[in-house]
Parts: C-alpha cells; structure tokens; sequence
C-alpha cells in the first residue's frame, strides 16, 4: 500500500525569530516541538511539506545556514526548550535529515544563527552561535565529517541575549558575533587569535534590543539594523578604516557622526575598521519584533542601482518598508501594510520573499500575512497564505459529503478546511473559514449537515451553529460546489462578534455597522466579500464567522464530547464528570433543540460516543473503562418510541485502563474501543443481532492507542468481510490494519498490518482523533482512501492512502 500526506494545517510557535524565508524560497518556522517546512509556491498558493521532529519541546527559533557568494542554503538551525539546538541539512531527495545536536547548555536555548564559510576558515565549514536562558552564548564550530564541537562559551554574568547573528567582517573571511544582551547594548565578537574576543559596544538604545539583521553593500561594508521594543530602529554602518564603499553617503559638515574604531590581529598584520551610526528610525508605536534587509542589496547594489530597503514590523500590528531619501539619506516610510482588525495581537517577525517582491509576517497567533507586489500597479495585495490551528487540535469531523473537514482546538476555534478547485484540475487544500472564535478552550464538534454543526467547549453550554449566505456562495465558487439542497433558503448574509460577547451574532441583508464619533476601538463587524479563492488571514479572522443558532443548557459541568446521528436528527452531548448523574449522556431533537433524554449508564466522563451508520445505535465509552450501546426503538420522527435504551455494556476484564476512542464499520455489524494500556478490541455481534455477550477480537500495541477510525467503505470491493482500520496512539504514531473477523481461535489472524506513520509523517504528540472521509463509490476507486488527522501537536492532516 502507500500513503501519502496531502495536507498539512499548522500554525508559527509564538515566539520571536520561529521563522526564516531562504533564498531557496523554503520557509521553514517551528510549529510545536517540529519545524515545519513550507514551500510558497507548491499549489500557486504554498503547501507544507514537511513536518520534522527531534526536539522534544517547543522549538524557539529557526534560521537557514547562511552562504556566501548568495548558494541557496541547504542547512538550518533550530533551538528548543529542550535545552539544545538542533542542525539540519538537505539530502539528494530533497528530504532534511538531523545530522547533529548541539548539546551544553543548562536552559531553553533561545536563538542561535549560522554561517557557511565558502573558503574554510581555519579549517571551519560551518559556525553556529547559541544563547539560553543560562546567560551563556556558545559557539559551535563543524569540520565536514565530524560532529559539532563547542569551541567557546560566552558568560554574560547576569544577562541575557536576545538576539544574535553570525555573518563576517567586510572583505575579509573572518567570522563576526553580534549579539543583544539586556542591558539594552549591542556586543560584537570577533575571532582574535584563539578564541572570540569582545572588540566594541554599541550603545543608543534605551529599551531592550529585539531584533537585527544585517546585510552587506558589494562586500565593502556591512550596514547592521537593530529595533527595541520602543519602537526605534538603529541603523550602523561597520567598514574597513579609510575605505570609502560604493555605496556610503556623503555626509555633511552638520551631520559626522562619531566612529568607534577597532583592531582585529592576524599575527603578522593588524585589520582596522570603523563602525559608526548611520541613521535613528523612529518607526513604531510598539514594540519592534522583526527587522529584514531587502534580499537584493548584496547583489544588486554595484554603483547604487539597487536603493537601499529596510522591512520591519511591530506589535502595533503594522509592517514598514523604509528606504532613504536620495538627496538627504533620511529614511521615510514607503509602504505600509497591516493594521488588521479581528483579533490579532500584533506582528512577531516579518521576512522579505528571495526576489523581494513577496512579505510575510506572523503574530502571535501563529498565523501567516503575505503580500505580493503587483508590478502593474506598484501596490502590495494580500496573498493566500498557509496556516492552522497554534493549540491542541483536539477533535475533528468530516460534513456528511466529505467535501470540508471541521476541526476545534484549544486555541479557542473552530476551522473549515476544503479543496480549492481551478481551471485546469488545479486541486489544493486550504482553511476556507473560521466559523467560531470563541472564549473558551474548544473540546469536541458534531456535525448535522453540510451547513450545520453543533460544538462544546470548557464551558457547560452546547452552541449549534449555521452557515452564512456569504460562506455558503464562496464555498460554491472556490469549492466548484454546484448542486446544493440549501440553496434559496433564507438565511443571515454574515455574523460578527458583539464586544465582551461569547455569541456569533448574525447579520442580515441591509444591517451596516453601527460606529459613533467616540468609538475609538470599534469591534470588527462582518464585511460580505467575493471570494474566488481561498480568504487571507484578515478575512479569516472577520468574514467568516457563522452565525449561532441555539445554545443548549443541560449539563452540570464543562461539555467533553457530541456526536450526531447520520441523518441529522440527533445530537448527543456528554460532559465531565465523576458521578452516575453527571455522567449521563443527553439527547437533543435537532428540529425543536428540546431536550428528548437523559441516558445512564456511565460513572465516570464519557469520552467518545457514536451512532452507528444506520442510526440504530448509539455506542459510548468512557473513563470508566466500560463502553455502553444504546438501541433506538422505533422508526416515527418525533415520537417518543425514537428513544434509545441501553441494551449491552462491556465485559469489565476487557480494558484494564481509560477507553480514549471508538468507531462504528461501515456496515454497523462491528466497533472499536482502543485504551490507555494500548489495546484496540474489535466487537462484533454474538449471536445474531445481539450485543449482551458480543465476540471480541483484541489487538496489543506498544504505546497508548488514543484514537480509532474504521474506513468508510471495504477495503476489499464487495466482500463485506474486509476493513480498514486506522489507529493512533499517545507517541503520535499511526497505524493502518486491515481486519477480517475469525474464529476464536485465530485471533491473531484477524488482524493484519499494512504500514506505519512515523512521527514526521504523522504526528510527533499524541493523536487525538482519526476520520476517514465519506466517499462516493460511483466516482472513486474503491481502493482508494482518505483520512484525517489531528494531534496535541496542534497539527491537522489529511492522508491518501491507496491499497
């Protein structure tokens, strides 16, 4: 068989420099304790192609190898909370393999950067510097063929560095550390005989350093930015004393700034270079995270064709592109973009494309913002960018057509993914909506139909929900949806957020914003827009709420799971608990939202439930370590025979710790729990029709099995007697099984395995839930299938997998 990842969702780590765009136009950033690599232009939108795990904590930083002569990096470095840095390179079949961990420091490791010499420096291919949280700095040197040897640690007493960069002094190979402690100054260290000696200081900023980047004009100078978190950025120009570059100003008599002057020792010769200020931007009105030179000046600047362009973002949610005026050098302010509304807290990085004709910056949300310039115009566009969830993803479900897949997390949202569909068979996935931004960690989704579901979170009331007008015309246009039984029905054009509300409030045809002249802060408001493609992160986080429909108030304590019946005339909702009363299971007439019944059976929290495909009957599992069925009597809408009766409970001896999971097969003849003390059982009916002493065909697992997923149709064409089971387990691995039920005997027969996901191929934390898609027959291989995933990782997945 062969399974391949056709969608990764995830979010930036929150941190500072947790992303770097290469001149291979890789964007790699942390995302969990993995670093995620993101290619801008697979699919024309971007698409993440790799998820690599070694660290076993969240990832703080991500920097590409810098090369000389501008050679496209193959290597980066990445830090963790782990206490090390991690270095990585590419291979021949463009996968990127963990070559060395760099292991010494006591702390988190907060930043580390790199350089690839293309001469090597007294024997020295790559130097990497490392700062913790254990006021130390390390720098690492690395021979070809051998591991990375720590050749220096940096005490800093008392303080700490915030940033650091590795680049060299201006015609010369000789490496140079720059470093921003905080005591708001800026240190550089030069290699000096045998070891890294501190050569100067500088001194300017009254708030801690944040951020620098450098770059470099035709080699002759280094021109180094620095950005604190009061808004101002600094501009130092370092060159080699009484060189005069291509690219330096004159100054006038008003304006000569000081030149601090240093020596670098070669034994048989001294270097002299003067380093002085070059310009004071005051840019921001809050803190500056990101700072980017334009990746063409190094190149392109011969003779000042090429002017200079400075990028830099800032907390007050805005990205600036600065460039000098010609005649006078003073740095104004060219291009602004940003101030988003919705929710977002402010920028925490921004990074300029290869060809400088793309930006990108990240908040603190994890979510990506991408302009591209529009050479016709001269106008930068927002550009569709990838992203996900930045918390626990921690339940998904598939609407009944398999044509979007709805996932909720413990950063507060639920998402809608669906494919994008372009002339020409162009197929990608993407987040086409944010249905729900909520105030409440999110904890499970059911599903009713297309255009409505129902959600819980830590709070003890249940929220169903509808789709918009405006979703619902967009999902038809970049969705290639046609046939649609809603269409024509009245319904609200949008939803908005009322301020200090939890509610999506719906917005009808003719209702505009209401804003008055004292309205300093007004509170995002639906906006309908046309959409063709997938929404950028602004529209995301204000146009595509859906509205709420029905609150349900029932339970006790904080809801911990729903389901819904196949025809969407039921929902279930559980919440936690440590009693028989709190435990029980309600049901709710999904026309009227009255409650229909209370059912018991449970003493501890349910953790799953599940109707079976045909609706018959309702399957829970609990903390208890027992699992129930609940049988449906009758066939007449709204009649009270509709009311479901337990009529079988699990052999106590069958899990020995805490159910995680269940799942119906296709045909409703069999299910599956799976357990903390990592077995899966398969039931079936014994005798016929009956569940009170069902057959059991258990399998044993190395690791915890956290979530289980039968496959939606049979793995074996008609024969009824072949599924396809997929199991995901606390290690972040996933199993695929296929199961064929037999004697008692033969057991171990039933059960064969067919592959195993890794943890870069699937998840690297445990596995929260697994859905295979719905299918139609008529129009796909009956051998192929598709199935979701999601993890503690804060990663959703989407897997073909072809038997």
């Amino acid at each position: 068989m062969a399974v391949e990842t056709i969608y990764t969702s995830c979010a930036c780590n929150w941190s500072r420099h947790s992303i770097d765009w290469g001149s291979n136009n890789l964007i790699c950033f942390g995302a969990c304790n993995s670093v995620a690599l993101c290619n801008p232009e697979k699919n024309t939108s971007g698409s993440i192609t790799h998820t690599l795990c070694h660290h076993s904590k969240p990832v703080n930083s991500v920097r590409w190898i810098k090369t000389e002569n501008n050679v496209e990096e193959f290597e980066f470095v990445s830090t963790s909370c782990d206490c090390t840095a991690s270095f990585w390179r590419k291979e021949s079949d463009d996968t990127y393999k963990h070559v060395s961990s760099l292991n010494g420091h006591k702390k988190d490791v907060i930043i580390a950067d790199g350089l690839r010499l293309s001469n090597s420096y007294e024997n020295v291919s790559v130097i990497i510097a490392s700062a913790s949280i254990d006021s130390t700095i390390k720098v690492w040197h690395f021979n070809e063929g051998d591991e990375f040897t720590c050749f220096q640690t940096l005490d800093l007493k008392d303080e700490l560095c915030f940033e650091i960069r590795v680049c060299r002094l201006p015609k010369t190979s000789i490496p140079l550390i720059i470093c921003a402690n905080t005591d708001c100054k800026i240190y550089l260290f030069v290699k000096n005989q045998d070891e890294y000696a501190k050569l100067n200081t500088l001194q300017g900023h009254e708030e801690f350093v944040r951020t620098i980047d450098t770059t470099y004009i035709d080699s002759n100078e280094l021109l180094i930015a620095s950005g604190d978190q009061g808004g101002q950025i600094r501009i130092w120009r370092l060159s080699p004393q009484g060189n005069k570059a291509a690219g330096s100003r004159e100054q006038s008599e008003d304006y000569k700034p000081e030149e601090m002057t240093f020596c670098v020792n070669r034994g048989d010769s001294d270097l002299h270079f003067a380093i002085a200020i070059e310009s004071v931007i005051l840019a921001h009105d809050g803190m500056i995270n990101g700072l980017k030179w334009h990746p063409k000046l190094a190149t392109d600047m011969g003779g000042l064709h090429q002017p200079l362009k400075l990028l830099s973002c800032s907390m007050d949610k805005s990205m600036v592109l600065w460039e000098p005026e010609p005649q006078s050098g003073v740095w104004l302010e060219s291009v602004r973009v940003g101030e988003i509304g919705g929710n977002s807290m402010g920028f925490y990085g921004c990074k300029f494309g290869p060809k400088g004709t793309s930006i990108l910056a990240y908040s603190k949300q994890g979510s990506f913002h991408l302009w591209g310039l529009n050479k016709d115009t001269g106008s930068w566009e927002p550009k569709v960018a990838v992203g996900g969830h930045f918390n626990s993803v921690v339940d998904i479900q598939w609407e009944p057509f398999g044509e979007f897949l709805l996932s909720v997390s413990c950063d507060q949202t639920t998402r809608l993914h669906a494919q994008w569909r372009r002339e020409g068979g162009k197929v990608s996935w993407h987040e086409i909506a944010r249905p729900q931004i909520h105030g409440h960690d999110m904890s499970c989704i059911a599903v009713l139909s297309r255009y409505k579901f129902a959600s819980g979170s830590e709070e003890k009331v249940g929220r169903v929900f509808e789709a918009p007008k405006n979703f619902i015309e967009n999902f038809h246009r970049i969705c290639k949806v046609k046939e649609d039984s809603y269409e024509g029905l009245p319904v609200p054009r949008g939803a908005s957020i009322p301020s200090l509300g939890l509610s999506n409030k719906a917005v009808y045809e003719g209702h505009e914003e209401k804003t008055t002249g004292k309205n300093e802060y007004p509170e995002p408001y639906f906006t309908p827009v046309d959409l063709y493609e997938p929404p950028t992160e602004e529209h995301l986080m204000q146009n595509t709420l859906w509205p709420e429909v029905q609150k349900l108030y029932g339970h006790g304590y904080e809801i911990f799971c729903m389901a819904a019946s196949h025809d969407g005339s039921t929902l279930a909702s559980a919440c936690k608990s440590t009693s028989l009363q709190h435990a029980s299971i309600i049901l709710w007439d999904a026309k009227s939202w009255k409650l229909v019944q209370k059912l018991e059976s449970h003493s501890l929290t349910v953790t799953q439930m599940a109707f079976s495909p045909d609706d018959k009957y309702l399957l829970s599992v609990s903390r208890d370590r027992r699992w129930s069925i609940f049988q449906k009597n009758g066939n007449g809408a709204g009649d009270s025979s509709e009311i479901y009766r337990l009529v079988a409970l699990s052999p106590k001896t069958a899990h020995s710790r805490i159910i995680w999971s269940c799942s119906w097969s296709y045909d409703s003849k069999h299910f599956v729990t799976c357990s903390r003390e990592g077995k899966a059982i398969v039931w079936g009916m014994c005798p016929e029709k009956e569940w009170n002493n069902p057959k059991m065909w258990p399998l044993k697992l190395s690791d915890s099995v956290t979530a289980a997923a039968f496959a939606t149709h049979s793995a074996y064409g008609d024969d009824s007697r072949g599924y396809l089971i997929a199991l995901g387990t606390e290690g972040g691995l996933i199993y695929i099984y296929t199961w064929q039920p037999t004697e008692e005997n033969e057991i171990e027969k039933s059960w064969k395995h067919l592959s195993t996901l890794n943890n870069e191929t699937s998840h690297h934390k445990t596995v929260r839930r697994l859905a295979f898609r719905p299918i139609n027959k008529t129009c796909h291989d009956i051998r192929n299938f598709q199935f979701a995933s999601c993890g503690d990782d804060h990663i959703v997945k989407i897997y073909n997998v072809t038997l």
